[in-house]
């Protein structure tokens, strides 16, 4: 089952994965094409992903476009795996990210890294650059979580002090998305 996402609305439902010319748009009702092409894709929090070999759905009369996600958890794990491997200190829209991967409230996060929501909404917005130990437990509760993300304990050692945005590539083989070289 394949999620599609309809890029000009923001409306999310499952469907099935259709093929060239099966289906129809939830904008006019006319046909949709596919193809395979890679696709800006963004998270909750901001955090925008490059879908390398991603199935797009564009209607034939409207040009509306939707993207069809495979395995949408698998995607989210991928991207967390990803994130949480990333030798600089965690972005703002990357820390928005895990804790929506996390699917944990401000406020719950904050109990969690035993900070304020506030500062977590301060990390979140780019207002504060988070704490190098904040950090680390943050990637750390995500590993715990997934148990797919093998740490490298090496790498709280080797983080930067300045935080970098990712820019992250993720491609589906198989059943499982991974991260692109």
């Amino acid at each position: 089952m394949a999620h599609q996402m309809n890029a000009r609305k923001g409306i999310m439902g499952s469907k099935k994965k259709q093929e060239p010319g099966v289906g129809k748009c939830l904008d006019c009702g006319g046909i949709l094409e596919t193809e395979q092409r890679p696709y800006r894709y963004r998270f909750e929090g901001g955090l925008s992903v490059t879908l390398e070999n991603a199935t797009i759905l564009r209607c034939a009369v409207c040009a509306a476009e939707s993207v069809a996600i495979h395995a949408p958890a698998r995607l989210h794990r991928a991207v967390a795996a990803t994130v949480v491997k990333k030798p600089s200190r965690l972005a703002s829209s990357e820390v928005a990210f895990l804790r929506h991967h996390l699917d944990m409230t401000g406020e719950e996060l904050a109990q969690h890294l035993g900070v304020t929501k506030t500062s977590v909404s301060r990390w979140e917005t780019g207002r504060e650059p988070i704490g190098q130990v904040p950090d680390r437990l943050l990637r750390t509760l995500v590993m715990l979580q997934d148990w797919e993300v093998r740490p490298d304990l090496g790498l709280f050692a080797r983080l930067g002090e300045i935080a970098k945005p990712s820019r992250i590539k993720v491609t589906l083989q198989g059943e499982d998305w991974n991260a692109a070289a």
